[in-house]
């Protein structure tokens, strides 16, 4: 089943109605998990950046459900920050926290989900900090008495200062930061710059990383330029111990790269063709891909070209500052770029490949690593980005230069915390931006092409949802999920995700 634009639209406004009809009927649990359902749509394509509609319905659903104080003092120094999942060395979370543990007078960090073993690093950190809190909301709770509850934990805090830190789709959380009072400076962390969220409508500042957020942010969410906060990231180190690389490895060039395996599909299999012609030509070099998502179209790969000895899928790895610091080369993936992977290789002093269009520009990865000083990463033209790899892999002084260089150009956790302090005095952001130019059309046409060509994870997404609603809400996917079914691929997914 191939999924067109029409389709998307289709069930994009099927469930939205969903969401109004629950409204309409105070059906509020039903009416915040539809407007998830309708971000997560919007998030996995892309047509779109804001939905004041969508956002309408989490305002009316908070003034709906929660009982406001009034009155209300903040006091100077306090700061919130909410963290939807608590993960280590991912999304911007322990930057943000860090130097807020430094700034803030006093600390509430509350997360929405309870944090496993993915979280620990943050969580040790948090606890040796005298001035901060860690709250873990209750997920028992129903809505009305969740959101009264996160709703009265902030309050009484009294925080002049609010920090976001949400998934695309957190419906709860937005529609209680509606109705916070005024007095409460809240500021949007965007962690997704390219993609669909909830919170525009609850943000008053939003914090970008690179000049292609803030244009999206200005020229698709409608948000006013001076409200937009450049403030690039770096790297956060982790303590894993080194789990070690396949024997096969031994002696051999490691070309690392990584990331969610939705990364490199699409673009007509253009990362691929890169990897193949590298192998190719240097048979003393292995890739290793440390991620996880749908990996058939990747074993396929393996297969047809003979490479079961070269290239190792290695999944999820916590270890993953450890694998930078033991592999050679970084190649970075496409046709979606890997901003905080290309950082942790950049931080290890080893050098990155990178391939990217010409007309994507605005999307080079130079704008998340390179913020200190200039320096030339993405290649435009395939076969330089393969020469530029052979000099890498047979000159080890070379590699090695190049890798001390990128390292001086990301910016360090020191200038992160003393360039947030001076954001937050006065609200104005210390770099100005140029708008890029972005082709939005093309954007939303590599998601869709993505799904039909490489994965199905959005017509599993919509099963995973509705379940057997989709017969009738959906019925071309559940079509299509009756002849997956029937076909054994199912099973298939099944036992690579196990795997995975």
């Amino acid at each position: 089943m191939l999924v067109r634009k029409k389709d998307i639209l289709s069930f994009y406004d099927k469930v939205k109605k969903l969401a109004v009809s629950s409204l309409e009927k105070e059906r509020y649990e039903d009416a915040v998990a539809y407007t998830n359902a309708a971000a997560e749509i919007a998030y996995r394509f892309n047509w779109m950046y804001r939905d004041d509609e969508l956002e309408d319905i989490l305002i009316k659903v908070s003034n709906r459900l929660v009982c406001r104080n009034e009155s209300y003092v903040a006091v100077g120094g306090r700061c919130v920050m909410y963290v939807a999942a608590l993960l280590d060395n991912r999304g911007i979370i322990q930057q943000y926290l860090r130097a807020l543990m430094f700034y803030a007078d006093k600390l509430l960090v509350i997360v929405e989900r309870p944090y496993g073993d993915e979280g620990r690093d943050t969580v040790r950190e948090l606890k040796a900090c005298e001035k901060a809190e860690l709250y873990i909301l209750p997920e028992e709770l129903s809505l009305k008495a969740r959101s009264q509850l996160l709703y009265d934990k902030i309050v009484s805090f009294q925080p002049e200062r609010l920090f976001m830190h949400l998934w695309p789709w957190s419906g709860f959380a937005v529609s209680v930061f509606n109705v916070l009072p005024s007095e409460i400076i809240r500021y949007q962390i965007n962690l997704t710059d390219h993609a669909f969220w909830l919170g525009c409508s609850c943000s008053d500042y939003v914090f970008e990383f690179r000049p292609y957020g803030c244009t999206v942010s200005e020229e698709r969410r409608g948000i006013a330029r001076e409200k937009l906060l450049l403030q690039p990231y770096y790297p956060i180190k982790n303590r894993w111990p080194f789990a070690g690389f396949p024997e096969n490895t031994a002696g051999k060039t490691v070309l690392f790269s990584g990331g969610g395996l939705y990364k490199i599909y699409g673009a007509g299999g253009k990362y691929f063709e890169i990897v193949k012609n590298i192998l190719d030509l240097y048979p003393d070099v292995v890739l290793l891909y440390a991620g996880t998502g749908d990996t058939a179209p990747f074993e396929r790969f393996i297969k047809e070209n003979n490479f079961c000895n070269r290239i190792f899928l290695l999944g999820f790895r916590k270890d993953i500052t450890a694998i930078f610091e033991h592999c050679d080369i970084y190649l970075n993936t496409y046709p979606a770029s890997g901003g905080l992977m290309c950082q942790y290789a950049a931080m290890a002093a080893k050098p990155v490949l990178a391939y990217n269009r010409e007309e994507d520009r605005a999307r080079f990865i130079e704008e998340v690593v390179c913020v200190n000083r200039p320096y030339k990463i993405t290649y435009t033209d395939a076969v330089s980005l393969v020469e530029e790899a052979g000099r890498l892999i047979e000159d080890a002084s070379y590699r090695k230069r190049r890798g001390e260089e990128l390292h001086d150009a990301v910016v360090t956790p020191e200038q992160f915390g003393s360039d947030l302090k001076k954001i937050l005095t006065c609200n104005t952001s210390l770099r100005n931006y140029e708008r890029v130019d972005i082709d939005y059309d093309a954007f939303c046409e590599g998601y869709i092409d993505r799904e039909n060509h490489y994965t199905d994870t959005f017509k599993r997404f919509v099963i995973r949802k509705f379940k057997f609603r989709t017969a009738w809400l959906f019925p071309r996917v559940f079509r299509w999920f009756v002849g997956y079914v029937l076909s054994g691929r199912l099973l298939a997914y099944l036992v690579r995700s196990r795997k995975g």
